[in-house]
């Protein structure tokens, strides 16, 4: 069976110790033999600006939330499709019999820009439906920024007549009597 190697004390220190005893070693040096160097005047340096990461941009103060909650923010960004999207939107009352029912969940970060979707119920017997929320919902970014908080998971009811027109649950106006 081979011997594994010992380690000695002075193979575990950092490797840039040594580097950083050697500069030092030199500067000394340089110290030393003062006569025969020639000091630069500062105002000759070159110094440059250190790089500073640009701050995020921050969202335009007539389009963000000050909602606290993800149910209140499903407010705002009902209100935001429904003036992104004001010719799919159903006007008045809907039918007693609509073509769908669908509950969409948006993952909306803090700048506003769409992250993600997930379907919590899905018109499985409408695709052209499911296609049409999932486009819609990305297309409207940016949503209004939720300034009171790190970004916002907010879930909505989408109901769908059969002219293809919709109204969200937040801000329906209820369905006609048969």
């Amino acid at each position: 069976m081979p011997r594994r190697p010992v380690h000695r004390a002075s193979s575990l220190r950092p490797r840039g110790l040594n580097a950083v005893a050697i500069c030092m070693a030199l500067v000394v040096a340089a110290g030393a033999a003062g006569s025969q160097t020639v000091a630069t005047p500062v105002t000759e340096l070159a110094v440059s600006a250190p790089v500073l990461a640009e701050p995020a941009p921050q969202p335009s103060p007539d389009f963000s939330s000050t909602a606290t909650t993800p149910l209140d923010y499903r407010r705002d960004a009902a209100e935001h499709l429904y003036r992104t999207y004001p010719t799919r939107i159903y006007k008045g009352r809907l039918p007693p019999l609509i073509a769908s029912v669908a509950v969409f969940e948006v993952h909306i970060d803090s700048l506003g820009e769409f992250v993600t979707s997930r379907w919590v119920r899905a018109p499985w017997h409408r695709p052209d439906i499911m296609a049409d929320i999932e486009r819609i919902a990305k297309q409207a970014a940016p949503y209004p920024a939720p300034i009171h908080m790190p970004g916002v998971v907010y879930t909505d009811v989408w109901l769908y007549d059969q002219s293809g027109l919709f109204q969200l649950a937040t801000l329906t106006e209820g369905q006609r009597g048969k």
